[in-house]
């Protein structure tokens, strides 16, 4: 008898020695993504307009000392729920408002997704200890999971409150129905407090198609017993998540009510007003998606396939993939942060086509070198103009950028010279090697295109600028509330009467906008001229718009 074929019945129960009772495999993921995310951290700033918003309404949340009443600038903000700004706060409460610190909590719960896999693997396939071990530096060897993950973003952390939720449906699976419907349950509602009702598409239809998967399942529950576990479930995260949305709308009123449940979710689902998509955008990317692992055909086997479709856990993965990919295509917001929940599944499911297979041929490793060659031929291509791609763009790619992707495609062909008595999961860790590499160069060689993306460098022109009065005309997204320590929001000026009665009431403040619409407001020059984003601000003393030019 294999250990292949053993008793599954021992390794369920030796899953339950507990959660530290993890491959070292499962850490070393975690270890490595934390350096990552930190190397992250240190050599970018906080990337303007998502990671600035963020911390700044957590800098208002530390400020106020308000849980339920989200603002920004001043304003309510209900695009997203309080969970992840809270967890910031509690961690500021602690060391003060250090920008490192609040912009290592999403990765470290990101992190925590590599410990949780390797258990989930554990209840998927007792019988193969390989996959525990081998899933975790596969979740890390995603290009798109560690780029996305270790940002100021909510799709990391909802990424593991999915998983929790789909670990949850592991133990109904082994019925355990009090810690299943407990987990899947909070899996659920921690989600819909990180960023609302998205949370359901990574986890209810794989429970609601059941009868598609479950054949095979030993001691499956009954149907009438599973969908009564799974409603019990949904009810105990709607409950935790909307508990948060009456005090909420309670305590802001029927605006922040309507901005929260209409426009940022329904209005996201039909017809988004931001990262609007034709439903074919992620089929098309799925190479993207994917990298680097789409790219090796002894996953794309027939046979190998035919047989993993013969189980009942690689069913129910690709149950939860397909239709959670349709969904998502379906709704009209899209980027590739959005798939990062659907990460976990790919590297499980990944995990089973490659346990017992051969090391990767020829072809993928050429596969893959000739995308990153093709990927720095580009970037040196930029160098001679090319008209496509704004000149900011262009000046910001450091000359020598081009030259090492090459050389990590250099580093990738030659992966191939390895002894082929190698086994599958060095080959992974290969892949995450290069991935990592692939990341830290990268971010050295934008150093200067992440400059133009930096509120501290058009804040530091501007004296004591935690204190005096400050304004940018037209819309601004909180990229200067916590950049600058500022106890007081930044003022929003739309109109030529506005910025004049601002600067009456504030003399000694300064106003911040556009060179190219400047002229509408005033002749005089700008004290000072940054490169932000993808435009210039422009600098002016309140005094400027007054009538009387005293500008200096």
């Amino acid at each position: 008898m294999t250990a292949h074929q053993a008793d599954g019945s021992g390794a369920i129960n030796r899953s339950r020695q507990g959660f530290l009772a993890l491959p070292w495999n499962a850490w070393h993921a975690w270890a490595a993504f934390l350096g990552l995310a930190a190397a992250g951290v240190w050599l970018r700033p906080a990337i303007s307009v998502g990671e600035t918003r963020y911390l700044t309404v957590t800098w208002n949340m530390w400020l106020t000392n308000n849980h339920i009443q989200l603002s920004l600038d001043g304003a309510a903000y209900g695009h997203k729920p309080p969970l992840l700004f809270v967890l910031m706060e509690q961690v500021w409460d602690i060391t003060g408002p250090i920008e490192s610190v609040a912009r290592l909590v999403p990765p470290s719960l990101t992190a925590l997704c590599f410990l949780l896999i390797a258990y989930a693997a554990k209840l998927l396939w007792p019988e193969r200890a390989t996959l525990a071990a081998m899933a975790p530096p596969l979740l890390l060897s995603f290009l798109i999971f560690i780029l996305f993950g270790q940002l100021v973003l909510f799709d990391g952390a909802l990424t593991l409150f999915a998983l929790v939720s789909i670990t949850g449906l592991l133990l109904l699976m082994r019925n355990r129905p009090v810690a299943g419907t407990l987990l899947f349950g909070a899996g659920i509602g921690l989600g819909l407090l990180t960023k609302g009702p998205v949370v359901l598409v990574f986890t209810l239809p794989a429970a609601l198609l059941y009868p598609v998967w479950r054949e095979q399942l030993p001691d499956n529950p009954g149907l009438g017993q599973w969908y009564t576990r799974i409603g019990a479930g949904v009810l105990l995260g709607a409950a935790m998540g909307l508990t948060w949305v009456v005090l909420a709308v309670n305590a802001s009123g029927a605006e922040f009510g309507y901005e929260l449940l209409w426009r940022q979710t329904a209005g996201r689902i039909v017809s988004s007003f931001a990262h609007q998509k034709a439903w074919w955008f992620y089929p098309a990317v799925l190479p993207v998606i994917a990298f680097p692992w789409f790219f090796y055909t002894g996953a794309w086997n027939k046979r190998c396939w035919r047989g993993a479709l013969g189980e009942w856990q690689f069913r129910f993965l690709v149950t939860a993939i397909v239709s959670a990919l349709l969904i998502m295509s379906l709704i009209s917001a899209k980027r590739l942060s959005y798939m990062l929940p659907l990460y976990p599944l790919l590297a499980l499911m990944f995990a089973r086509l490659l346990d017992g297979t051969q090391p990767p041929r020829r072809q993928y490793f050429a596969t893959i070198a000739i995308c990153l060659a093709s990927a720095g031929f580009a970037a040196l291509a930029l160098g001679y103009g090319v008209k496509a791609i704004p000149a900011y763009v262009v000046d910001g790619i450091s000359p020598w950028l081009g030259p090492a992707w090459i050389g990590i495609a250099v580093l990738a062909w030659l992966a191939q010279k390895i002894s082929p008595d190698v086994r599958i999961d060095s080959y992974v860790w290969t892949r995450v090697a290069l991935i990592s590499v692939l990341m830290l160069v990268t971010q050295v060689g934008l150093s200067k295109l992440f400059d133009r993306l930096d509120a501290y460098k058009v804040l530091a022109v501007i004296p004591d600028v935690a204190n005096v009065p400050l304004a940018v005309q037209g819309n601004h997204f909180g990229e200067f509330g916590y950049a600058s320590r500022r106890r007081q929001p930044v003022a929003s000026l739309k109109t030529a009467e506005a910025i004049h009665q601002w600067s009456k009431d504030n003399p000694d403040g300064y106003l911040l906008m556009h060179t190219s619409r400047s002229r509408r407001f005033t002749k005089t020059t700008p004290l000072h001229v940054i490169p932000f984003r993808t435009f210039e601000f422009g600098v002016w003393k309140a005094s400027c718009f007054t009538g009387e030019l005293k500008c200096e």
